[in-house]
Formats: structure tokens, C-alpha cells, sequence
């Protein structure tokens, strides 16, 4: 099979090429931006080891630049496509994520997450792809009173521009399947996704390297914040089985552990295992932040998926990691 998947040297997205390549059946068209959300050395060093892989092309390319885009498409189908006729498969990770941070770049987050969410749905419907997955966010729930989210809830009112920007770019995946009907498109809703490489704006990351510093760790909402937290194996795994599962039509997915944390206990957990001696302090609430989410996962669940690795273990294997990484910077 063939595999075009965007935003392949972010957190989610190089995993995923990873996993791909258990599979030698697999060639892979991998391209991202290697935008300044985040320092590009962390994006680099992600896609080091795939990059030059016989069965990955990678190319650093800007989705929103369409024709360079079709054009870099179509030579390394015409490269990799030439003797037979081969299932494609779209994974979009491609998006500027960031609640906090879409309130002050509203024009790049619109510009990333819808219209180069529209940019890659062209190219699907140019080049037939029999799958198209896109990777939503939980923070479309929005302003829901209650838990778990199930998918066929009507969605809150969106707390940020980012949430809206997932909003419609699912709006554009419906209006996608409705015309291209051979096509089988699938909107996952992830939660709280941690891990291996993962970003270092994100909670646990964040709370890691302050507690390493002794230095005082903020929480929101006076500490009150739940989050079902899903490590990245978990939905690699049920990206794959959405993707094994999938017929033609649109379909939507929640994709996490199904249970939630407070964020006073995640912090006392990375804290004491860090042997630190920082202190949780509590702020009130910020803008765009949803009070909890948890997902209802019966859904996926009937395609086999079964979370595996459970936010305290997953953690503290992270917490793990992140010290091996920091003494080998250290070292060198």
C-alpha cells in the first residue's frame, strides 16, 4: 500500500511513518513544513531515522503550496505506482496545533488546519485515494456539561480558534465524502495524546522539565483541569485499525484511554517520581481551556482497539525517557 502522510515529522506523525514501517509492504510519501511552532531541530531529529529509509520519500513541503504539492505527489507516484495499481491511503496530521497560542495567530491557524486542510483533500480527490483520515482533536467538544463525549453528541459551542479550525476542517472532510463516494474518510478525534517525542509545550513536558528544575509548577483552573491522556502507541494502533476497518463513506472517531486525570494529581505524580522538590501552585482559569474531556470509545473499540498503556505507567516510562535524553545531551 501506499501512504501520503502530512506533518510527518511532528510528534504523531513520525510515529506513525515508524509503524508503517513494520510493515515491508508499505512505501510512504512523507512531507512536512518543518514550521517554528516549535524548534525544527526537534522536527529534524524525529524524521532522522525514516528519512533516508528505500521505502520513505520525504520532502519538506508546505501543504498550502498546491501545486508543488501535486507535483511532488505525482512523481513519487509515478515512481512508486508505475507497475500496478495500489491502494493510497491520506493520513493528515499536517495542522498548527496550540489552543493557548491560536488566540494570538488566529490567520495561521485558520491558514494550516482548514485551508491546507482543503489544500490536501484536492490532492485526494486528483490522485483517488481509497482513504482519507483526518486528525481531529477532542477540543471540537467545546462547551459540553458532560462526560464521556460520545461522537454522535452535537458539538459545543468551539473555546479557541484552534477548536473551530478542527471544526470546520471536519465540516470539509463531510462535504468531501459526500462527493467522492468511493472513498472511505474518517475524522479521529484524539485526546490528550502524550509520549515518545512529544511536543515541549505540552503538560507533561512542561511539568517534567520544571520539576527537573526544582522550580514551581502552574496549574489552571486552581488545579481542577481533567484530561483523558492517550499515549501515542494507543492511537498509532487505532489509526491502524480504523484504517483496516474502513469502507467507503464518512465516519468519525474517538481515539483515547477513556478514563480521565486531574491535573493536580498528573503533576504529584510527575513530582514524586522525579524526586523533586517543586511545588504545585494554582492560578485561575485561562482562556480556551475545556475543564475535562474523556472519550467514549465504544465505538473503535468494535474495530478491536483496546488501549494498552495507562497514563500512570505511561508517564513514568516518558519521565523515564526524558531523563535518559537530557543525560546524553548532557554527555555530549
Amino acid at each position: 500500500m501506499i501512504f501520503l502522510v502530512t506533518g510527518a515529522a511532528g510528534f504523531i506523525g513520525s510515529n506513525f511513518v515508524d509503524y508503517l514501517l513494520t510493515d515491508e509492504r508499505n512505501d510512504i510519501f512523507a512531507i512536512d513544513n518543518l514550521d517554528d511552532f516549535y524548534s525544527s531541530d526537534i522536527k529534524k531529529e524525529n524524521c532522522r531515522l525514516f528519512q533516508n529509509h528505500p521505502r520513505v520519500h520525504f520532502e519538506k513541503l508546505d501543504i498550502n503550496e498546491t501545486e508543488a504539492f501535486q507535483r511532488s505527489v505525482s512523481r513519487f507516484l509515478k515512481c512508486r505506482n508505475a507497475l500496478s495499481k495500489r491502494r493510497i491511503h491520506i493520513i493528515h496530521f499536517a495542522a498548527r496545533p496550540g489552543v493557548a497560542q491560536s488566540f494570538t495567530t488566529p490567520d495561521l491557524t485558520n491558514k494550516s488546519n482548514v485551508i491546507g486542510t482543503r489544500s490536501v483533500l484536492h490532492i485526494a480527490k486528483i490522485i483517488g485515494a481509497s482513504t482519507f483520515i483526518f486528525a481531529s482533536s477532542s477540543s471540537v467538544y467545546g462547551k459540553l456539561g458532560s462526560v464521556p463525549f460520545h461522537e454522535d453528541l452535537n458539538l459545543g459551542e468551539p473555546m479557541s480558534p484552534y477548536a473551530a479550525s478542527k471544526v470546520e476542517g471536519e465540516i470539509l472532510c463531510s462535504s468531501f465524502a459526500m462527493e467522492n463516494k468511493n472513498c472511505s474518510v474518517r475524522v479521529l478525534r484524539f485526546f490528550t495524546v502524550y509520549g515518545n517525542r512529544q511536543r515541549p509545550d505540552m503538560a507533561i513536558t512542561k511539568f517534567a522539565r520544571t520539576a527537573i528544575s526544582n522550580q514551581q509548577i502552574v496549574l489552571y483552573n486552581n488545579g481542577n483541569n481533567y484530561r483523558d491522556f492517550t499515549h501515542v502507541n494507543d492511537i498509532v494502533e487505532g489509526i491502524h485499525l480504523v484504517i483496516k476497518g474502513s469502507i467507503a463513506g464518512f465516519g468519525v472517531f474517538n481515539i483515547g484511554s477513556g478514563g480521565s486525570i486531574k491535573l493536580e494529581k498528573l503533576a504529584n505524580l510527575v513530582v514524586n517520581h522525579l524526586a523533586s522538590k517543586s511545588k504545585v501552585i494554582k492560578q485561575k482559569a485561562i482562556k480556551g481551556d475545556m475543564i475535562r474531556t474523556q472519550a467514549d470509545i465504544s465505538k473503535v473499540k468494535k474495530l478491536g482497539y483496546a488501549p494498552r498503556i495507562f497514563i500512570e505507567k505511561g508517564v513514568k516510562t516518558f519521565l523515564d525517557e526524558y531523563l535518559s535524553a537530557r543525560v546524553i545531551e548532557a554527555e555530549n
